[in-house]
């Protein structure tokens, strides 16, 4: 089971876990931000054995993965430690599960320094192979600590705090609608939202409400990874490759889009729970984001897209296709309304109106 630490002293809880874990040597996964991160102390003390991989950007490949791979064997590590947004995290689970094949099981300890992918707590991880969003899960990818250090968020910069928060967010909210949720799943679900919705403005203009924010993520993170994602995500990667947008700005356009489109089509259901469950989880959230009307909660998200400024890209009549094409179907079967093809077509029009 994973172990879940908040603390702002990441030193301490490091050298820890290297000691409780008998670890002699770390692969530290990181990009090259970690250098404002405050953590010389660490990285500079003689007792904390380890090589840098700091070769991360957004959207990881896998030739990334197999370069991180090569570095953790050539400099015989046994750990692996991973301090970033989601890119590093994700990375770092596509080095363990490279490695698991080989009959080899680091100990894997993720130190999130945003608050919104929740990688820490989860079991998949994303990376692409020539512009292809490929996803790489199993249990034994989860981390075995995640550690929290909410004074990592200080220093981010307001448009990362606005993508990475959303996808939070939206992440709660889809683990709350999929098919696949859970009363656990759903319990964590709603703690996000009630950790992230009320601090959140506050959190973006003046960095209060650090923890709760951290936490949220976390649970939202925790949410997923037992229910998975649904459409607004599986539509989002896409977007994220061909207009060179952060994640979490792409899942904020297409999050109310298919809200409203699930609910014009709610005699859809695939929901085995029916559609009276779907209609009172939709009303939940909606309760959940402060409404006592699913509209107003939904012009509730398009406000807070409009006032984060997460513009739409100009999606050409002749790129369509290619959207269309790259939505995984699997993902799509998670999400409580039957959603076609066509369908798709026309969400991705109405996000680029």
């Amino acid at each position: 089971m994973q172990k879940i630490i908040v603390t702002n002293d990441l030193k301490k809880e490091i050298f820890d876990i290297t000691l409780k874990e008998n670890i002699s040597k770390y692969m530290l996964v990181c990009g090259k931000s970690i250098a404002l991160l405050g953590i010389d102390d660490l990285l500079n003390d003689a007792n904390f054995n380890h090589q840098i991989f700091s070769g991360v950007s957004p959207n990881p490949t896998t030739l990334i993965v197999e370069d991180a791979v090569r570095t953790y064997k050539n400099n015989k590590c046994d750990a692996i430690l991973a301090i970033g947004g989601g890119s590093p995290i994700d990375v770092a689970k596509g080095v363990k599960d490279l490695l698991v094949l080989e009959k080899n099981v680091p100990k894997f300890i993720a130190v999130p320094t945003t608050a919104g992918s929740g990688a820490e707590s989860t079991s998949v991880a994303v990376i692409y192979k020539d512009g292809v969003k490929m996803s790489v899960g199993g249990d034994i990818l989860l981390p075995d600590y995640a550690i929290l250090v909410p004074k990592f968020l200080m220093g981010l910069p307001k448009y990362q705090k606005k993508c990475t928060v959303f996808d939070a967010l939206a992440q709660a909210i889809e683990s709350l609608w999929s098919v696949s949720s859970t009363d656990k799943s759903k319990e964590y679900a709603r703690k996000a939202i009630k950790l992230i919705v009320p601090h959140v403005m506050e959190y973006i203009n003046e960095n209060k409400h650090l923890e709760e924010i951290s936490l949220g993520a976390n649970y939202a993170g925790r949410a997923i990874n037992i229910s998975r994602t649904t459409a607004p995500h599986a539509m989002s990667y896409k977007l994220t490759t061909l207009y060179n947008l952060p994640h979490g700005h792409s899942v904020a356009l297409s999050l109310p889009i298919v809200w409203e489109f699930m609910i014009n089509n709610i005699e859809k259901c695939i929901d085995t729970r029916g559609v009276d469950y779907l209609k009172n989880i939709f009303q939940e959230i909606a309760t959940l984001l402060g409404y006592q009307n699913i509209d107003e909660a939904i012009k509730y998200i398009h406000n807070l897209i409009k006032v984060f400024d997460l513009k739409a890209p100009n999606i050409l009549p002749e790129e369509l296709d290619a959207l269309v094409n790259s939505v995984d179907v699997e993902r799509l079967g998670n999400t409580p309304v039957a959603i076609t093809k066509a369908d798709l077509n026309e969400l991705y029009k109405m996000i680029s109106k």
